[in-house]
């Protein structure tokens, strides 16, 4: 598999993580931009902040991916390997 469809994967895999969490998401293909997947949710604010009217807070998000080979010592032996946001869930 080349390194652009190893790249591809990897973004796909990032948006179909965030787009499960309520994310949007947009990869922008063959852009050459600083970041890959760019990522907006909208979302009440909290309680304690005193917002007039209808008002949403907006986060946006610009994701860089990249494909990096392990070496084999740091790879676990019982499991495959996770991306680092499914770790940190």
């Amino acid at each position: 598999m080349t390194n652009y469809k190893k790249g591809v994967r990897l973004e796909q895999e990032v948006i179909d993580i965030f787009k499960e969490h309520g994310w949007d998401a947009l990869r922008s293909a063959g852009s050459h931009s600083p970041f890959d997947v760019v990522l907006v949710k909208y979302t009440d604010p909290p309680k304690q902040f005193k917002i007039q009217g209808n008002k949403k807070i907006c986060f946006v998000a610009f994701v860089q991916c990249k494909v990096k080979r392990l070496k084999k010592e740091d790879t676990p032996e019982q499991s495959p390997p996770q991306s680092s946001l499914q770790q940190s869930q």
